[in-house]
């Protein structure tokens, strides 16, 4: 009845075919259900092995609550984050009001990779559709902040180079080094600071929530102040702040199947204890029977060539 229903509404719309792409991992059980919906007229296009072969990705990194505990990841990411609460972050949730930095943040991403992401338009209708099941998280950098520990420190330095009464050649050469890198920590900061203002957003997050599920669809991070570890902070608040409000599972985002060993930005997830799932795949409703399997061809030779 619900196929029968959905290929009427496909022939109002002069579809050729439906697609559907069911939260099914690849299982036993699972390919017991495939049989059934081929039974009813669809169509399994298989376990693909290639991100450009489906429109959804079927390796999934997924964050389980019970997982997300911060005193159990690993030592690395565990330092980033404390370094990151260090260096005078300042986090922000919201909507609208935050749309404009994280469109500019999405931007140096797709400078970066040399990749095309979306537009704030976009992002402003997704919020908009989802309210407030949408939620954009921002980290910000205070830097007026830490030009005020920069100063500090170079003073210090100073002070420890001026009165050195050491003749330890090792000695001394820590202690200019120390000096030196405190005057160009203290440089670059007064530069940021005359260019950028006091306060600049630098890592961001974009989830949308369905019930106990949250899809975190998209990221981004101003790769000139890495060295504050602001990324591990937006993803880990973002996920956090989607548990607390009663998400029980959160999607990292697909993975390419041939990259699972390699891909670097699946070893960054890693750092936030995911479990890799891989899900059966997308299935066709053809509704118009006679030029589905042209158009399907056609489709299928087009996603190829891109």
């Amino acid at each position: 009845m619900f196929f029968s229903e959905l290929k009427k509404y496909g022939k109002k719309q002069r579809a050729v075919f439906i697609k559907f792409d069911p939260a099914l991992e690849n299982n036993e059980e699972s390919h017991q259900i495939i049989q059934k919906l081929n039974r009813f007229g669809s169509k399994w296009m298989g376990l693909t092995t290639e991100m450009h072969d489906t429109i959804q990705p079927r390796f999934n990194a997924v964050v389980y609550k019970e997982d997300f505990i911060e005193d159990e990841f690993n030592k690395k990411t565990r330092q980033a984050l404390r370094k990151a609460r260090n260096s005078h972050t300042i986090v922000k949730f919201g909507r609208d009001e935050l749309l404009d930095d994280f469109a500019k943040i999405i931007q140096k991403t797709e400078d970066r990779k040399g990749i095309s992401l979306r537009n704030r338009e976009y992002f402003e209708k997704l919020v908009d559709t989802y309210q407030d099941d949408a939620n954009i998280t921002i980290v910000y950098l205070d830097l007026k902040a830490l030009l005020d520990d920069a100063q500090k420190a170079t003073e210090k330095a100073q002070t420890a180079w001026d009165t050195k009464e050491t003749t330890n050649e090792k000695k001394i050469k820590q202690l200019e080094n120390a000096l030196s890198k405190a005057q160009k920590d203290l440089s670059d900061l007064s530069e940021l600071v005359s260019k950028n203002g006091n306060l600049i957003p630098v890592s961001s997050a974009l989830t949308v929530n369905f019930g106990t599920h949250t899809e975190h669809l998209y990221a981004g991070t101003d790769t000139a102040y890495q060295k504050y570890y602001t990324a591990y902070l937006a993803w880990f608040e973002s996920i956090q702040y989607m548990f607390d409000r009663g998400a029980e599972t959160v999607n990292m985002g697909g993975l390419e199947n041939s990259l699972l060993e390699t891909d670097g930005l699946l070893k960054f997830k890693k750092n936030f204890n995911p479990k890799i799932e891989e899900y059966v795949g997308e299935f066709d409703i053809p509704v118009n029977s006679f030029l589905y399997p042209i158009i399907n061809k056609l489709y299928m030779m087009r996603k190829t060539r891109v």
